[in-house]
């Protein structure tokens, strides 16, 4: 016959049951997440240590091969399995799991010796509008006077925009810097960060130059642009008049000022690890080289 006493110990087994039930999911959830996790601290370690490892190898044979204008020959093309590498930022994977790619400064824009009409050819080639704006207010954030050029802007516009700062009046220090200058927002920015560079240039050299940044240097349409994209250095000087021995700037040789950076990825496109580098190739009595930058995650 139930009686109160067999009621009372069914419902303490359901309801003990049922505890030990929720604490055996709750544990086995845990466990995964700490297997999970695990996991991806093995990932991101092995990662770290390739990209380590490649950035290390990358500098020693760029040091010790030959720099030309397309790129740089290597010495010992056992270290990568290559035998050398471009110098126009085009990714090459080695080791099966690391890309590389190198970028000479004299392919891009140099915000720290910046040449205003290349900038502004720039941006009218990737139909930037307030191109003339923008030029002009990074003109004003980097020299030292306090008079605003015709669309710039010193002191006095920053004050008036409630802005609790004023131009540096030197040079810019990194990239994300131009997002506080007047007619900059992050849509034009993004769309400007793969051309520009903090890093010193010494010219142009088309040869490690972007697509875009060739039709703004030389004042070409796309078209002109594509069929003396592959021409050889002297084809391009005498097609576009560039005399050697009237050259301000250097052409079509590298500055000695490279962007490094490697990735290591999941084989699935995504990257697991990755530095960013500004190296200078300039010997000291101390150093062999010098880094500007370095950026790692």
């Amino acid at each position: 016959m139930w009686n109160n006493k067999s009621g009372s110990a069914v419902l303490l087994s359901i309801f003990l049951s049922a505890i030990i039930i929720t604490v055996a999911i709750g544990f086995n959830w845990l466990v995964k997440e700490h297997v999970k996790t695990a996991i991806g601290f093995k990932n991101k370690s092995r990662a770290m240590v390739k990209v380590y490892s490649a950035i290390d190898t990358l500098t020693y044979v760029i040091l010790t091969g030959r720099k030309t204008a397309d790129g740089i020959e290597f010495s010992d093309r056992s270290l990568l399995g290559i035998s050398g590498i471009g110098a126009n930022n085009r990714p090459l994977t080695v080791w099966k799991e690391v890309e590389i790619s190198v970028q000479d400064t004299n392919g891009m824009v140099s915000l720290y010796n910046l040449d205003v009409g290349l900038f502004e050819n720039l941006m009218k080639v990737i139909k930037i509008a307030n191109y003339k704006e923008i030029s002009d207010s990074v003109s004003d954030w980097v020299d030292s006077d306090n008079i605003e050029k015709a669309q710039g802007a010193e002191n006095n516009y920053y004050t008036s925009m409630n802005k609790e700062y004023w131009p540096r009046n030197k040079n810019v220090e990194y990239l994300e810097e131009l997002l506080l200058i007047r007619g900059m927002n992050r849509q034009i920015f993004g769309q400007l960060e793969p051309y520009l560079t903090t890093m010193p240039s010494t010219g142009f050299n088309p040869k490690a130059a972007s697509d875009e940044l060739m039709m703004a240097f030389f004042k070409i349409d796309r078209k002109t642009m594509l069929k003396y994209r592959t021409s050889p250095c002297a084809t391009i000087r005498s097609v576009f008049n560039i005399d050697a021995e009237d050259e301000a700037v250097e052409f079509c040789t590298m500055s000695g000022n490279l962007v490094l950076t490697v990735r290591y990825g999941d084989g699935a496109g995504n990257s697991l690890y990755s530095v960013n580098m500004g190296i200078g190739l300039i010997e000291t009595n101390l150093y062999p080289y010098q880094i500007y930058y370095w950026k790692e995650g």
